[in-house]
């Protein structure tokens, strides 16, 4: 996305050049493997505490509610990705300069 000609307007990409995108997808990672981790002892625990298996919870959930599960992760990605979005308007610094008129 650094490449890209849109890539002025998000947000996200605000100091991010092809030599430091490295660091920023490595944090990413670092994350996702915490949440990995995270997910990891949720499941021991649920077994642990409720002798449920969480994994086949999680597959009955996904199984029976695909269309519901889909839809509210397209909503929440399409809403996340126009909140980033510099010309839409948001500003999450809560700066507001009509208060101050």
């Amino acid at each position: 996305m650094v490449h890209l000609q849109s890539a002025k307007y998000h947000s996200e990409l605000v100091g991010v050049t092809t030599e430091t995108i490295g660091d920023v997808v490595d944090s990413i990672f670092v994350f996702a493997i915490v949440e990995l981790v995270a997910f990891g002892l949720l499941i021991v625990l649920i077994h642990r505490n409720l002798g449920i298996n969480a994994v086949y919870h999680l597959a009955f959930v996904l199984e029976t509610q695909t269309e519901l599960i889909q839809s509210k992760l397209l909503t929440w990605v399409t809403m996340t990705l126009a909140f980033r979005v510099v010309h839409f308007g948001i500003d999450f610094t809560f700066k507001f300069a009509w208060l101050a008129k």
